[in-house]
Parts: C-alpha cells; sequence; structure tokens
C-alpha cells in the first residue's frame, strides 16, 4: 500500500483515502503470506521485502516487479522484524556506501541482532551486531490502517520514501 502525503505531510488516514491518496502495489511474484518487513533503497529506487518463511529478500521496482532475490538463510534470521538502508557501518567503506540493515528480534531468552547485508553481486554478506537494547523513541501518530480501502488489518512492514514523500506499507493479504 502506497500512500502520498496531504497538506503539511499529512498522513491520517481518513483524508488519503478521501483524497485518494492512496493506491496499491501486486506483489504477486512473492507469493500469498511472503511479505514482511519492507525497505526502500534510495540508491536504485526499487523496494526490498522480507519473506520471513524461506528468508530472502525479493528486491523490485515500484510498480512491484520483481528484479533481484538474495538468499539470507546463512544469516540464521529467526524472527526478523524491520529493515531500512543506511550508511555502511564499515569506517572503510566509501562515505556513500549504503547497506541493508535487517533487525531479527530472536527467539525469547536469546539476544536479538541488527544484521548488516551488503548485496554484493547478489550475494550477502557482512556483520551482524547486537541490537541496542535501549534506543529513545517518541510516538508521532498512529494511523489505524484498518480504515482504508481496501482495509489493511494486518500490515507487517512499513516505511518512508523520503524522495517520493510517500509512505510504503506491507498487507500480506
Amino acid at each position: 500500500v502506497k500512500i502520498a502525503p496531504g497538506p503539511g505531510a499529512d498522513f491520517d488516514a481518513q483524508s488519503a483515502i478521501d483524497g485518494r491518496r492512496v493506491s496499491q502495489i501486486a506483489l504477486d511474484s512473492l507469493g500469498k503470506g511472503e511479505a514482511g518487513a519492507v525497505a526502500f533503497n534510495p540508491g536504485n529506487g526499487r523496494l526490498y521485502v522480507l519473506a520471513p518463511r524461506t528468508s530472502e529478500v525479493h528486491e523490485v521496482t515500484l510498480d512491484g516487479q520483481a528484479t533481484g532475490l538474495m538468499d539470507l538463510a546463512a544469516l540464521g534470521l529467526s524472527n526478523a522484524s524491520g529493515m531500512t538502508f543506511a550508511p555502511s557501518g564499515d569506517a572503510t567503506d566509501d562515505p556513500a556506501a549504503m547497506s541493508l540493515f535487517i533487525a531479527d528480534r530472536g527467539q525469547a531468552g536469546h539476544q536479538g541482532l541488527i544484521h548488516e547485508v551488503m548485496p554484493l553481486d547478489g550475494a550477502p554478506a557482512r556483520i551482524e551486531a547486537p541490537a541496542m537494547a535501549n534506543i529513545a523513541s517518541t510516538l508521532v501518530q498512529i494511523i489505524d490502517t484498518s480504515q482504508w480501502s481496501p482495509p489493511s488489518p494486518d500490515a507487517s512492514g512499513v516505511v518512508y520514501n523520503a524522495a517520493l514523500e510517500q509512505l510504503w506499507v506491507v498487507d500480506i493479504e
């Protein structure tokens, strides 16, 4: 689900619906129930969608066309919950180098991890670091996605595309 902001970067669900600022992208190539966390790569303008059951990350265009696949089985993801693109954590990398970061909550009784994945020739690689336990955050807004048309009561991932000033939401139905 893609939401274009209203005046003043407003993402209110009802005004987005009323203003016809909500649209959808079909991710049929992923299979039903396979969409999890989503991240926007500002470097190539594509979306990366995690398929948690298979530990794969699908690269798709903004209109839903599959363009690549990364198999992350070697990382041993157990409960991946979020992804984002950010500058590489390796100080020896080019400062403009971006990596995909995946937050994995882990299993009960085990520490979660943040995995840094650099797509190199289609093969994931890199490091993992313990997830930070205490990060200060502030609630900015709650959006009731079940009020959209069509409703999205089980949204599983959201990312803000700053270049297009839009929210992108994954719904597995």
